[in-house]
C-alpha cells in the first residue's frame, strides 16, 4: 500500500470515529437536558417564573407584553425582545399554557446565593397556575436551541476552526446544559450568535466571498439581537467586516451585508416604537443588586472567579457548585482561552478568524463589564456564552502550538459526562 493510500485509510477510520464520538456527546446533551429539567423544581432555574410568564403571555395573547403589565416576581423580563421566547410559546400554545401568577411562587426565605438552596417553596404537585408536564414539555423546547449550537459546533470542527477535544469540553459543560433545561432567553441568543459568528467565521475564511452567505451573516446578527439584546456584541465584528469588504474593493458584499443587518434591526426598532414607545426598552430596576462602579471592579477582583465558575458550572439560581476540584479542568480550557488571545497564528490564512475571534471574546466580556457597572450587578458567566465559539477558536489556536497533531477527546468526553452526572447529584441534594 502507497503512503497516499495509507493516509486515506487513516482519514477515513478517523472520520468514523470522529462521528461516533459526536454522536455521543449529541446523546449526553439530550439526556443530560432531559434530566436536569426533570429534577428541577419549577422556578428553580435562574429567573424561570419571569421568562415562563413572557412565554404564557406570548403563547395566550400572541403579542409580546408591554412592560406596565409586569410584577416583581413574574414580569421583570417583559422588556425583552420576543423572538427568543417564540420556540417555548409554540410549545405552551400547543398545551394551553396558562399564564402563571406571583402566588404560584412562594419566596424561601431563607435563600442564599452564597448557599445550595431553594428560591421558591413550590413544589410541582402545589403550584397553582401551571401543570408539572406543561412547564416540562416547555422546558424541553430548549432543545431545538442546543440543536442549533451543537451543529454549528460540528460545523467549526469541520472547517478546523476549532478542535474536537474543545468542542466536546464546551458542547458538554454543565452550565450549557443548564441553560437549555429551563425556560429563558439565553438558550436563544447563544444558538443564533453562535450561528452568526460562525457565518463570520466563514466569510474571513473564504478567498471568494459568497452572497448567499454574506446576506445569510447579515440577517442571523439582527435575529441574534431579536433574541436578546446582549447579541450586540457582535456589532463590532460586523463593522470590521464590512470595512474589510469595501477596502478589499469587494464593496457589494459590504452592501448585501449593511442592508440585511439594517432590515433586521429596523423591524426591531419599529416593534420597540410600537411596545414602549421608544428605540430602546428600559430595563428594570436593579432590585438589590446596584450596580458598581468601574474603579472598584478594578480595585477588586473577588468577582472574578464567581464569573469564571458560572461560565462553567454554578446551577440553581447560580448558587450550586460542583465539587471545587472539578474548577481545576475547566481552567484548563479557561488558561488555553487567555493564551489565545495573546498569542500569534502563523498561517496567514487563519490571522482574519483569530482576530475575530479575539473581537468577540473581547466585545462580548467589555459588554457584561458595561451591564455590571451601569445596569445591574450580575457578574455571571452565562452573558459570555454567546461567545463561546470565539473562544473555543482562540484556545484551539494556542493548543495547536504543543500539540497540533493530538487530540484528547476521549478522556475530555469522560470527564465531561462525569461532571454532568455530578451536577444532577448536586441538584438531587438541594431539591
Amino acid at each position: 500500500m502507497s503512503l497516499s493510500a495509507a493516509t486515506d485509510v487513516t482519514s477515513e477510520v478517523r472520520k468514523h470515529a470522529y462521528r461516533g464520538w459526536f454522536a455521543s456527546i449529541v446523546l449526553l446533551q439530550a439526556i443530560a437536558v432531559v434530566a436536569f429539567a426533570w429534577v428541577t423544581p419549577p422556578g428553580e432555574a435562574q429567573d424561570e417564573p419571569a421568562h415562563l410568564w413572557y412565554v404564557a403571555w406570548l403563547a395566550t395573547t400572541g403579542r409580546p407584553p408591554s412592560p406596565e403589565l409586569s410584577a416583581p416576581t413574574v414580569g421583570y423580563e417583559a422588556y425583552q425582545p420576543p423572538l427568543g421566547y417564540l420556540p417555548a410559546a409554540l410549545v405552551g400554545a400547543a398545551v394551553d399554557l396558562d399564564i402563571p401568577t406571583e402566588e404560584d411562587w412562594p419566596r424561601n426565605p431563607s435563600f442564599s446565593f452564597d448557599r445550595p438552596t431553594r428560591a421558591f417553596t413550590v413544589r410541582s404537585s402545589s403550584i397553582q397556575t401551571v401543570a408539572w408536564g406543561d412547564l416540562l414539555s416547555v422546558r424541553l423546547a430548549g432543545l431545538g436551541w442546543l440543536a442549533i449550537t451543537t451543529w454549528s459546533g460540528l460545523i467549526a470542527v469541520k472547517r478546523s476552526f476549532i478542535r474536537a477535544d474543545l468542542f466536546c469540553a464546551f458542547a458538554l459543560a454543565p452550565q450549557l446544559i443548564w441553560m437549555h433545561a429551563g425556560v429563558t432567553n439565553d438558550s436563544a441568543v447563544t444558538a443564533v450568535s453562535t450561528v452568526a459568528l460562525l457565518l463570520l467565521l466563514l466569510l474571513f475564511d473564504q478567498s471568494v466571498v459568497r452572497m448567499p452567505t454574506v446576506l445569510a451573516a447579515g440577517l442571523v446578527l439582527g435575529l441574534a439581537i431579536w433574541c436578546k439584546a446582549s447579541a450586540v456584541f457582535l456589532l463590532p465584528i460586523a463593522v470590521v467586516a464590512v470595512l474589510h469588504w469595501w477596502r478589499g474593493g469587494d464593496r457589494r458584499a459590504s452592501m448585501v451585508f449593511s442592508t440585511a443587518l439594517g432590515a433586521a434591526l429596523l423591524g426591531l426598532v419599529a416593534l420597540n416604537l410600537g411596545r414602549f414607545g421608544s428605540i430602546l426598552p428600559e430595563p428594570p430596576a436593579a432590585s438589590g443588586f446596584q450596580p458598581e462602579s468601574l474603579l472598584a471592579l478594578l480595585r477588586f477582583w473577588s468577582w472574578v472567579p464567581g464569573l469564571a465558575a458560572s461560565f462553567w458550572a454554578k446551577v440553581g439560581w447560580l448558587n450550586i457548585l460542583l465539587p471545587t476540584w472539578c474548577y481545576l479542568w475547566f481552567a484548563v480550557p479557561s488558561g488555553f482561552i487567555i493564551l489565545g488571545v495573546f498569542g500569534r497564528v502563523r498561517p496567514r490564512s487563519s490571522q482574519w478568524r483569530h482576530f475575530a475571534a479575539i473581537l468577540a471574546v473581547l466585545s462580548n466580556f467589555a459588554l457584561l463589564i458595561v451591564y455590571l457597572v451601569t445596569v445591574h450587578w450580575q457578574p455571571q458567566g452565562r452573558h459570555l456564552w454567546p461567545s463561546w465559539l470565539g473562544m473555543a477558536v482562540l484556545a484551539s489556536d494556542a493548543l495547536n502550538r504543543w500539540w497540533p497533531d493530538r487530540e484528547f477527546l476521549v478522556p475530555t468526553l469522560l470527564l465531561s459526562s462525569l461532571f454532568l452526572a455530578l451536577t444532577i447529584v448536586s441538584l438531587l441534594r438541594v431539591y
